[in-house]
């Protein structure tokens, strides 16, 4: 009697449903599992080798990237957290003579991943936006991202930030090369534009002559331009320059001009980012703050645009 329980119980379960995403045989397989009634409700990524699973990550479900260029060559799949507005994470993968390895988790924040494009034409490096900035002047889906998209290289078989191609010169860090790389074909029309600037002078001659009176979630506003243009600096080694696109803040927008300064520092400092900026910018108080995840400068710039 034990016995047709058993086989009933096996009978009536729910079948586990397992999704080959990539088979290379016996160099290792990636699927992506999704779990039985009664067992974690998250779908599961997972490197098989030999049979054996010797990596996996959990999220609400995973989907494969376009293919990627370069050697040896990248296999990526995004993975969402769930929840409102947030989160998507990058999973890559190589070949090694070992077989298939995780190469790293990379963090897209809240951009969906169909809306943007990892490599640009010609390219092989992948180039993602530090997702610490996402929400940067409203705490809420229409929020602004303004990360600047970072490169990134193999480096001892583990996806890392490429501090020397990250190093520009401050003309070259705030021009186009700092927008983000958008995916045309997801839009209905036109993907947003991101202004590029010629030079320094010529981005503080366009924040002091913007319209700072009114700002609405969603919308451009030149605090949040001058926030963007204060990191594309930072993230080519060049927090130096920073002041100068300070200066664009009107006389009459001092806090909102400060709640920029403390927000920068406190994102930047639980950045996954923040080693590789700080090798870039040695020795200012912008880089050097300690993480505090729970600290309101974390949403300053919010708070200060909500009482004008």
């Amino acid at each position: 009697m034990t016995r047709i329980l058993l086989l009933a119980a096996l009978f009536l379960a729910t079948p586990a449903l397992c999704q080959v995403l990539h088979d290379a045989g016996r160099a290792g397989r990636i699927e992506q599992y999704r779990p039985q009634s009664g067992e974690d409700d998250r779908a599961a990524l997972r490197l098989r080798r030999t049979g054996q699973v010797v990596w996996q990550a959990r999220s609400r479900g995973f989907e494969a990237m376009p293919a990627l260029r370069g050697e040896p060559r990248i296999h990526a799949f995004s993975g969402w957290s769930g929840g409102a507005y947030c989160c998507w994470t990058l999973e890559t993968f190589i070949h090694t003579p070992r077989g298939i390895v995780h190469a790293g988790s990379i963090a897209l924040g809240k951009r969906s991943p169909e809306r943007i494009r990892l490599q640009r034409d010609g390219e092989t490096v992948i180039r993602v936006a530090d997702a610490a900035h996402d929400f940067w002047d409203y705490v809420g889906s229409l929020g602004a991202d303004i990360g600047p998209p970072v490169p990134y290289v193999l480096d001892r078989q583990r996806m890392a930030p490429d501090a020397a191609a990250m190093r520009q010169t401050p003309d070259a860090a705030i021009g186009p090369g700092c927008a983000p790389l958008w995916n045309p074909a997801s839009f209905p029309q036109e993907p947003p534009a991101t202004p590029g600037y010629a030079s320094l002078a010529e981005a503080v001659a366009s924040l002091r002559a913007a319209d700072w009176s009114r700002f609405e979630p969603g919308r451009p506003h030149p605090a949040t331009e001058a926030a963007r243009l204060a990191l594309c600096l930072i993230y080519a080694g060049q927090v130096a320059a920073v002041p100068q696109i300070l200066a664009g803040f009107p006389d009459a927008k001092a806090a909102l001009r400060s709640a920029t300064e403390r927000q920068i520092a406190a994102r930047i400092a639980c950045s996954p980012l923040a080693p590789t900026l700080r090798r870039l910018n040695p020795e200012n108080a912008l880089i050097l703050a300690p993480c505090q995840p729970r600290n309101p400068d974390q949403t300053a710039v919010s708070a200060a645009l909500e009482r004008g």
